[in-house]
């Protein structure tokens, strides 16, 4: 499984540092990206037991400040993951000669969760009508 992450962080980065360089941080947007994509994965697992459970009374409905909280601590964990001590430039060095970078692969990685968590949300609200 940690393969898999580190995978996705050299496609991501890699592909942010290819199309806007070293002056737009392509690290630190990696990370949001990974924390987004986390935080809709956690969202599209509700969805899914919604979906076959069909009740929601066993969700614990969290309110704004909550998903502020949980994605600032995801952030932090994910800055320690890939940051700390310099940790993603092993990665980048390791990755860069197992793996060629690949833009679909990259965008796959980045927008897929996205595009699930939207034919959930039809999926839900046509069901909800």
């Amino acid at each position: 499984m940690w393969s898999l992450y580190k995978y996705m962080f050299f496609q991501i980065y890699t592909l942010q540092y290819k199309w806007f360089g070293a002056s737009n941080n392509p690290g630190m947007v990696t990370i949001m990206t990974l924390t987004f994509n986390f935080l809709i994965i956690v969202t599209i697992l509700e969805m899914l037991a919604v979906l076959i459970i069909d009740s929601r009374e066993i969700f614990i409905n969290l309110d704004n400040i909550n998903y502020i909280v949980i994605s600032v601590l995801v952030f932090v964990i994910h800055y320690f993951m890939f940051f700390f001590k310099g940790r993603y430039k092993d990665i980048l060095i390791d990755y860069k000669k197992k793996y060629t970078s690949k833009d679909s692969h990259a965008l796959i990685i980045t927008f897929s969760p996205l595009l699930l968590y939207l034919v959930l949300l039809m999926i839900l609200i046509g069901k909800n009508s």
